[in-house]
């Protein structure tokens, strides 16, 4: 018999669990039907503290991984910290509590018409274990950016005020039932700046609608026994919560929140019954999340999602649409855990396919999208011992001032430097640079203090392809950064031996790794204090190659986009992600770039 502990071994690295709705007769929020637990065990109380009042602010948020939770960028205006309540259907009593000043809010949030109404928080402690009363929502992944989810049944839950012209939250979690309406007809309820292409609407065919207090909640829609949020409550009617209200579609947002969050859902595992009781799991490759939630709902026999318990004893283990028969006429215990086992075998064993032909660093990269890496800067630099030009890359830190490497500079007569774009060939903005700064202690064998400075002719123009980084503060500088997710993009380089620059900006995913971690693969005259080292993110082969060096090391710290390397050596053996990259530390030279830029460090 296959053990709990056996699930945990097989599972760990492969199924991101989702919960599971029973749906029942509704009426609204307002006066609405009560959830009972298990119901929306993503559904989330904030209470959030603000710099411009002594209130309380109320708004709901839905747990999407063991680490973050989404809401509306309009709950975080002006938010100094967090309060999330989680696990239960009472107000006034929650099963778990996490305090948090991590967030982010959309850069391009318009808090006139509530436009790109969503963010991010990152919990200050990842949950540990799922259970029935907690457990994270399926978020849409690419293969549903084209969904328009007109006319789809859908669910809104909530602590919000239940009755019109009310000022009470409910202690009680409520929940609704709206059909979700085309953009043309929810324009008829509201100012068409409220209602564009990132806005999803829904209204209840009786008065059934989300109020004050619900902003901020998920609306979530059911596939078989799956269910997952294509939105966030973000505006409600004028009229008192009567009529539609809007909400931020997800799927505008898949790749900001794959930015911001690392979560993707483009891949996916469907294990269900061929007959008898329909059930699926579907979760993202690989997690090391719900482990003891995928056993509850393969497993259990009392929860809808039955697994491979069925009447029937004929199955069918469905990974990625090829459908294996399992087993027949055997018992019912037996065929539990042989197609338990066998799905999840076949699913390991499918996921490494996968992952062998996925893009997996900036040598075959993930390809980047547009305001996914506003400072990035392409540089082309004319040498005066060479007729040909070189590539490297940078981050913008200023409106005139991009930080690169030492090492793009060598012999340097002039440099061009490509803005807004993530095409090689399509630049949006060009400025030529003759004012370059090495740093003077800079080693040219060894890369050390291998940082630069270039002085922009002109300021450049911000806008939404073109934004400066943020450099770290100076209470950051003893940061060593370890073990912390960081993004670096470039045009490198898209094969280990190639000579041919990417078209596409690509990027890749990596962590920190420990300096003494580094010295297995450099001599040690490389890697000293002023360097940092990251390799792939999750033993992956995701690195830089030729062509990136120069570009920026970021990383998401407190909500925002913060510059901790510049991308400066590989291991002599190629860019094959064998062995980690060497970057140099910005917090090693903040006084020498404050000092050559005047751009102030924040304490």
């Amino acid at each position: 018999m296959i053990s709990k502990v056996m699930f945990v071994i097989f599972l760990q690295a492969l199924i991101y669990s989702r919960g599971s709705v029973e749906a029942s007769p509704v009426t609204r929020i307002i006066d609405g039907s009560i959830a009972h637990h298990h119901q929306f065990p993503w559904h989330l109380s904030l209470q959030i503290v603000t710099s411009t009042s002594t209130n309380i602010r109320y708004c709901g948020g839905s747990l999407i991984s063991n680490q973050f939770v989404l809401t509306a960028a309009s709950c975080l205006v002006d938010a100094t910290n967090v309060r999330i309540d989680m696990g239960s259907v009472l107000f006034l009593e929650p099963q778990f509590s996490q305090e948090s000043t991590q967030f982010v809010s959309h850069s391009q949030f318009n808090g006139q018409f509530n436009t790109n109404n969503i963010g991010i928080i990152r919990l200050r402690s990842p949950i540990s274990e799922y259970s029935n009363t907690l457990r994270a929502i399926l978020i849409p992944g690419t293969q549903h950016a084209g969904d328009q989810y007109v006319g789809v049944q859908s669910y809104i839950s909530g602590y919000g005020v239940y009755v019109l012209g009310g000022n009470v939250l409910s202690n009680q979690l409520k929940f609704g039932q709206q059909t979700t309406l085309a953009n043309v007809e929810c324009q008829q309820s509201f100012d068409a700046r409220f209602v564009q292409a990132g806005s999803i609407c829904a209204k209840s065919n009786a008065t059934q609608t989300v109020c004050h207090g619900d902003i901020g909640g998920p609306l979530v829609v059911q596939y078989g026994d799956t269910w997952m949020q294509i939105g966030i409550a973000s505006t409600i009617s004028a009229n008192g919560c009567a009529g539609p209200t809007v909400y931020t579609r997800l799927t505008s947002y898949i790749d900001w929140i794959r930015t911001m969050t690392g979560i993707s859902n483009d891949h996916r595992i469907s294990i269900d019954i061929q007959r008898g009781n329909a059930a699926s799991v579907l979760g993202t490759l690989p997690s090391t999340e719900a482990l003891d939630e995928v056993y509850y709902l393969l497993s259990n026999r009392k929860s809808k999602h039955k697994g491979c318990h069925s009447k029937s004893a004929s199955f069918v283990c469905r990974i990625n649409f090829k459908k294996i028969l399992i087993s027949k006429r055997k018992s019912k215990s037996f065929v539990m855990n042989k197609c338990v086992l066998f799905c999840v075998v076949v699913a390991i064993l499918s996921a490494t396919y996968e992952a062998k032909n996925i893009e997996t660093r900036i040598v075959e990269g993930s390809p980047a999208v547009n305001f996914q890496f506003p400072w990035h800067v392409l540089l082309r630099i004319t040498h005066s011992n060479s007729a040909h030009e070189s590539f490297c890359g940078g981050a913008l830190i200023s409106a005139s001032f991009v930080l690169t490497a030492a090492s793009c500079l060598r012999q340097v007569m002039r440099v061009q430097c490509d803005f807004g774009s993530i095409l090689f060939s399509q630049p949006l903005v060009t400025l030529h640079s003759t004012q370059v700064l090495s740093h003077p202690q800079y080693n040219a064998n060894f890369n050390t203090n291998d940082v630069a400075i270039i002085r922009l002719p002109q300021p450049v123009a911000f806008s939404t392809n073109i934004r400066a980084i943020n450099l770290p503060t100076q209470s950051q500088a003893i940061d060593t950064f370890e073990n912390r997710e960081v993004y670096i993009a470039g045009f490198g380089v898209t094969t280990p031996n190639g000579n041919v620059m990417s078209e596409q900006l690509r990027f890749a995913h990596q962590r920190v790794i420990t300096n003494n971690q580094c010295l297995q693969h450099f001599n040690s005259q490389f890697v000293q204090a002023s360097t940092m080292c990251a390799s792939g993110i999750d033993n992956s082969l995701q690195t830089p190659c030729f062509g990136d060096r120069g570009g920026g090391l970021v990383s998401h710290i407190f909500g925002t986009w913060t510059l901790v390397g510049i991308t400066s050596f590989f291991h002599p053996a190629g860019c094959t992600g064998m062995a980690p990259a060497g970057y140099e530390r910005i917090t090693s030279h903040l006084q020498w770039i404050s000092f050559n830029t005047g751009i102030p460090i924040v304490p």
